[in-house]
């Protein structure tokens, strides 16, 4: 079986002693998974992972996984999801394209 390429979008709640919700936390991570259940454990477990808690002065503060929020398959080995859209320029036929000399932006 392929492993399939997930994407997990997660938010922790940053604590503060004494006062409670100080901040949300968010951030995406991808990540190999034989399947969904596999995916959303595999999530946890990253979150679980980075939930330090620290002292400042004398207030503890935690960071606390809240929630995964979104959980999607990015894509399969074999598998590509392609969309049209007009053209938004004039381009002849004989154009040579340079993509290696193009940065990609970032997705997040």
């Amino acid at each position: 079986m392929t492993k399939r390429w997930y994407c997990a979008r997660m938010r922790w709640a940053v604590m503060e002693e004494e006062k409670g919700l100080r901040e949300w936390q968010e951030a995406a991570i991808g990540f190999q998974a034989d399947n969904d259940p596999d995916a959303f454990e595999r999530a946890l477990q990253f979150g679980r992972e980075n939930e330090p808690s620290h002292q400042e002065g004398r207030l503890w503060v935690d960071k606390r996984l809240a929630e995964i929020i979104e959980l999607d398959v990015l894509f399969d080995r074999q598998q590509f999801e392609f969309v049209r859209k007009p053209a938004d320029r004039q381009i002849a036929f004989n154009h040579l394209f340079e993509p290696e000399k193009l940065e990609p932006r970032a997705a997040f």
